[in-house]
């Protein structure tokens, strides 16, 4: 390039075009480059600490180079050189982190859907890809391959489960005990520990008999009264009764 003669302006690196003017620069394959961009074309730089690769061995990972050292778990630095991965917003994650970090679950069982197990999805659900997951609520067939019904966050295989209309398995009563694994009793630990996602507050004022009686679904008879209802009085008569007590109230002067 000493031949070469350019305006000031046109000074510039091949690769970034930053302004060569008064700083070091390199000729190499008929192009400028700025020092960073020269070490780049001999070394490959470390996409953890940005510094250039000057050992004999780098970890290639997504399209990217990485010192050995530094090619590890962002949450638990575990060196994944050789290991299974997942990279996620261009970080590297083990499987155990990443299961701990970003997992689904399953809205069936209750359990996480690991990055090693199927996986269903749909309308911000879950579920295992497994037979006893997705299936029908109601007859608890199997819905993988099959079309389904989701209603009210359940799925169905056809309108008459989702209607009960159908002589499927039982379903545990009121007063039957549910399994550690359900996903009822999951929400319900969940909700203990954050009362905030309760819609609405209890009451604890009340007595038992009448929030049993609130929650029941047969609606409860109207109150008989004693006798004929008397209308409420009119407001002519309640301002007559108001002067009245007035009156009653003033003394008579005594006429000397």
């Amino acid at each position: 390039g000493a031949n070469r003669a350019w305006h000031p302006g046109c000074f510039v690196c091949f690769r970034c075009g930053e302004l060569l003017v008064d700083l070091i620069y390199f000729w190499k394959d008929g192009a400028l480059h700025c020092g960073r961009h020269h070490a780049e074309a001999l070394k490959p730089r470390c996409a953890a600490c940005d510094e250039i690769i000057l050992a004999e061995e780098c970890t290639e990972a997504e399209g990217r180079a990485w010192h050995m050292q530094h090619f590890a778990c962002f949450e638990c630095d575990t060196q994944l050189g050789g290991q299974r991965y997942i990279m996620k917003e261009g970080r590297p994650y083990c499987l155990q982190c990443f299961d701990a970090l970003f997992a689904e679950f399953c809205d069936s069982c209750g359990e996480t859907i690991g990055v090693d197990q199927g996986q269903m999805s749909h309308g911000g659900q879950h579920w295992h890809a497994t037979t006893g997951c997705f299936c029908c609520h109601s007859c608890k067939n199997s819905l993988l391959g099959r079309p389904f019904l989701p209603r009210r966050g359940l799925i169905y295989c056809s309108i008459a489960c989702s209607k009960g209309e159908t002589d499927g398995p039982q379903l545990p009563g009121p007063t039957s005990p549910l399994p550690s694994h359900s996903p009822v009793l999951q929400r319900s630990k969940a909700m203990t520990f954050m009362p905030e996602l309760l819609s609405h507050p209890v009451n604890r004022s009340l007595p038992s008999d009448s929030i049993s009686e609130d929650l029941s679904d047969t609606p409860s008879p109207p109150p008989v009264p004693d006798g004929p209802r008397q209308p409420p009085p009119s407001p002519r008569h309640q301002r007559i009764q108001e002067l009245l007590q007035e009156f009653d109230g003033i003394v008579p002067m005594e006429r000397s």
